[in-house]
């Protein structure tokens, strides 16, 4: 269920504003898949005799408190929890400005000044739910099969993304408007969140095939195999970081490029899976750092002319700057209950001053922080932090102290599903990719991957590496898609 509802998200969540027919669409069908999901886990829970031993572990706690924080900013869509809107500080600043005060929430009880939007706010977070929900209950197992469908998918969009850009700016191939229409955009309808789905494409095949050719290299001599399996490889990060200058992304270009601080750090790790040994290699990082580079230096070589001129502009000369001052101006308002989820645009045209009117319509303020802090207020900044601290003492635990009984491609797929998270946190100050579908159901299959798998699951032995070895070179299409 979790490899449909991630191929549906892929296919049809990358819009960026609200109202789009394909989101709908998701949206509705994720409710059969949220229904059930939430059965699975009443199951669990049913059957778990040491619920009050785990309620002590921090990141268990840090969870509850995330659910109910969630809760208690969706219900105040709703309902008046933090007071009606028309009585807030914020229709003020819009009467002022020549709006009508007190707007449609008047007579709603609702604590949002646009109802009808965070209505919409709510139903658009349904799909990354039911995902996070159903990935949770997965085993290990299965879990990496499903990093081995997003790497799939993920290649799919590339290849969508490259036959846009040779069909040129009127391609059919792309499905969003407005959109960028001088770079691949994939299944999106903005190069930022093509680029943001590339690089966690790049990060999960990596993990993927260290998993699947594990114990492939442990022969001593150089075969037809592991040249073939070499060729693969690299074939994979040149196609996918020559795709992501190809966005000509300023955003997903660097943070491309951080991504591969953390591979480097692995690289003894990935090599003593691929060799089936239980020691390191000497000199493995600067081997791998050496030959990063190298991939990097002849991308950018090939893809200067395209992207280069993107980051010769000026950052002050970027919209973001005049946007950003204009959401914190936004943001002193709203405070402490926040405007409700998807008012960003109303509330945004009320703070814009006569010089400061954008020639564009601005949906979005480039810095998802901001904006959901603009949205749900104080809660929604407690909600952030309340996060941040089940995210740090997470990645600490799978990067420094990892389960002590982990195989080392699971030590390897929790690290890569940590440092995708971070990614996208970062991402996310600069730009809005979780505010897309498919990047909100990546970010929350990757959260899913963090939290501890059912202690009942089965997990299958692991092989033999040697013997995984001598197996014959390349998989067919048809033999990965019944693997995966």
């Amino acid at each position: 269920m979790s490899v449909l509802l991630l191929c549906a998200s892929v296919m049809l969540g990358g819009a960026t504003r609200a109202g789009v027919i394909g989101d709908a669409i998701l949206q509705l069908a994720s409710v059969p898949f949220l229904l059930v999901a939430l059965w699975l886990w009443a199951d669990r829970l049913s059957t778990e005799t040491d619920w009050r031993a785990r309620l002590r572990q921090p990141s268990v706690l840090l969870g509850c408190a995330m659910a109910a924080l969630s809760a208690l900013i969706l219900l105040a869509q709703l309902i008046p929890i933090f007071g009606s809107a028309a009585s807030g500080g914020i229709w003020s600043e819009i009467a002022r400005r020549g709006g009508e005060a007190g707007g449609p929430a008047v007579g709603t009880g609702s604590s949002s000044i646009a109802p009808d939007l965070s209505a919409a706010a709510i139903a658009a977070v349904l799909p990354a739910l039911a995902l996070f929900l159903l990935v949770a209950l997965l085993n290990r197992r299965d879990r990496m099969r499903l990093a081995g469908w997003a790497t799939l998918l993920g290649l799919v969009s590339l290849i969508l993304g490259v036959l846009q850009v040779l069909s040129g700016p009127s391609s059919p191939l792309r499905f969003h408007w407005p959109t960028n229409t001088q770079e691949a955009v994939g299944f999106f309808a903005n190069r930022n969140h093509f680029a943001a789905q590339m690089y966690v494409t790049l990060l999960f095949g990596i993990v993927w095939l260290t998993h699947r050719w594990q114990g492939r290299f442990s022969a001593p001599r150089f075969t037809a195999e592991k040249a073939q399996a070499a060729g693969v490889a690299v074939s994979f990060a040149l196609l996918v970081l020559g795709v992501i200058f190809l966005t000509r992304s300023r955003a997903g270009i660097v943070i491309a490029l951080l991504s591969i601080a953390p591979l480097v750090m692995v690289a003894p790790a990935i090599t003593r899976i691929l060799t089936g040994t239980s020691r390191g290699t000497s000199g493995t990082r600067t081997k791998v750092a050496a030959a990063v580079a190298i991939l990097v230096l002849l991308i950018a070589a090939l893809g200067a002319e395209r992207a280069m001129p993107r980051f010769e502009n000026s950052i002050l000369n970027d919209l973001r700057v005049p946007i950003l001052t204009t959401s914190l101006s936004a943001l002193s308002h709203a405070l402490p209950s926040g405007t409700g989820l998807g008012t960003f645009v109303p509330v945004f045209q009320a703070h814009e001053g006569t010089d400061q009117l954008l020639q564009m319509y601005v949906n979005r303020a480039h810095n998802d922080w901001i904006e959901f802090i603009i949205e749900a207020g104080l809660p929604g900044l407690l909600l952030i932090a309340t996060f941040l601290a089940w995210f740090g003492i997470r990645f600490f635990s799978v990067w420094f102290r990892p389960e002590a009984d982990l195989r080392a491609q699971d030590i390897l797929f929790d690290q890569f599903s940590a440092v995708i998270l971070l990614l996208l946190l970062l991402h996310s100050a600069v730009d809005y990719p979780l505010r897309t579908t498919t990047m909100l159901c990546y970010f929350a299959m990757c959260c899913a991957f963090l939290v501890s798998p059912p202690r009942h699951a089965v997990r299958s032995p692991a092989p033999d590496l040697r013997q995984r070895s001598t197996r014959a070179g390349s998989k067919s299409a048809r033999a990965f898609l019944r693997e995966t």
